[in-house]
């Protein structure tokens, strides 16, 4: 089946919103602080999407593990999504460059949104 990426739940909090992500990747907390560093991107887009649906800002993004238990909590505040807006804009204008580099990890190939829509073939199908 066909499977595009997407945030699991958004509720209000504080006059916001806080989005939740879980992340079913096995391994301990140690490992759920690794995986949570590749999200970066991921979480940017969740946020400014939703902030453009919700005409909410954002102020919490959680990614909860849930084979490790563990959730791992990133406040967004103004410079962070500003950060965030940066790093959107820049990974958008290097795909549409032609800049896709293919990931390092590729079980994430079964999952990922962009081979889903037809914008990347994956590691998987450039393994000899």
């Amino acid at each position: 089946g066909m499977n595009i990426s997407k945030f699991d739940l958004a509720a209000a909090e504080g006059g916001g919103l806080v989005l939740l992500d879980v992340n079913t990747s096995p391994g301990d907390a140690e490992h759920a602080g690794v995986v949570a560093r590749r999200y970066d991107l991921q979480r940017a887009v969740y946020v400014r999407a939703a902030e453009a649906a919700g005409g909410l800002p954002v102020s919490r993004f959680a990614l909860q593990f849930s084979r490790a238990g563990v959730q791992l909590s990133t406040s967004i505040d103004d410079a962070a999504r500003s950060a965030d807006r940066h790093a959107v804009e820049s990974a958008v204008v290097a795909i549409e460059g032609g800049e896709a580099p293919l990931t390092e990890h590729p079980a994430e190939c079964a999952y990922c949104g962009f081979r889903a829509v037809g914008w990347c073939p994956g590691v998987n199908d450039k393994a000899d």
